[in-house]
């Protein structure tokens, strides 16, 4: 992962726009949610019910990265999944992503 996706991580959870684990379950409904990033390396029903979620309602989903450079990026040991509700923000994750993809 490079500084540049690390950085946007961690603003958008400063800024109170990224949703970890099932907490974004719990708040699907009631937040608009623009981007979900999935670690590689992680297989849940949580996973699979935020994937079929993304599915139905438009959401652009992201499978990139482990959980231990996800969780990094946002101040935990590890994270499966990222949801985040901004919409500039996602934007410019989506961009970046594709970059270190690349």
């Amino acid at each position: 992962m490079n500084n540049r996706v690390s950085g946007y991580l961690g603003l958008a959870n400063r800024a109170g726009k990224a949703l970890v684990g099932e907490a974004i379950t719990k708040v699907w409904s009631k937040r608009k949610i623009y981007l979900l990033i999935m670690a590689l390396d992680a297989v849940s029903k949580t996973q699979e019910k935020l994937a079929k979620l993304a599915r139905e309602q438009n959401v652009t989903t992201i499978y990139a990265y482990r959980k231990a450079e996800l969780g990094h990026a946002l101040g935990f040991a590890e994270v499966s999944t990222v949801a985040i509700s901004d919409k500039g923000l996602s934007v410019q994750l989506i961009s970046v992503i594709k970059e270190d993809n690349k």
